[in-house]
């Protein structure tokens, strides 16, 4: 993807997040320089097109420093994450990102997702699910709904992400 696509797509990422109901209200609380914001989104989208390696360590490590401190304040869970996910790869999709490249960014993305605390309504599923023993598993043995989240299963996770974008980036 080269500049203006990168920069079209930012420009589509942070219509769609603040048009949203649930997260336009965590962004517009943050009170964020979105001039700061914009950068690093394009960055971000500069980095997860062009270099073909997993997020390191020491890349966590950064985006937890800077993340951390609104995800404290704000309170955004793995749902909302979800959500920015797949905002994020469908404005990337709809400016130039080739199919391969779009599965790849989303596994890069994934592990993103565990900056963000578990969703209450799903951590108690889970314990439910824990609760229940292995009735509560399907006949494949994996836990039944994904939450949309970047997983690597069929018909959930990688394609998860682009599928369960609100329906008006479809």
């Amino acid at each position: 993807m080269d500049v203006p696509l990168v920069t079209e797509a930012t420009s589509e990422f942070f219509r769609n997040v603040y048009a949203d109901p649930e997260l336009g209200p965590i962004f517009k609380a943050s009170r964020s320089n979105m001039l700061v914001l914009r950068k690093h989104t394009s960055y971000l989208i500069h980095q997860l097109a062009q270099f073909e390696c997993p997020m390191t360590p020491r890349q966590l490590q950064y985006l937890n420093k800077i993340h951390g401190p609104v995800i404290t304040k704000h309170h955004p869970t793995q749902h909302h994450f979800d959500l920015m996910a797949s905002y994020l790869i469908a404005a990337i999709q709809e400016h130039g990102a080739e199919a391969k490249d779009v599965l790849f960014m989303q596994k890069k993305l994934a592990p993103l997702r565990t900056l963000f605390p578990p969703d209450p309504q799903q951590q108690q599923q889970q314990q439910q699910q824990q609760q229940q023993g292995p009735e509560a598993s399907d006949s494949s043995g994996s836990s039944s709904g994904s939450g949309g989240r970047l997983t690597d299963g069929p018909g959930q996770g990688r394609d998860a992400a682009v599928s369960t974008a609100p329906s008006n980036l479809q």
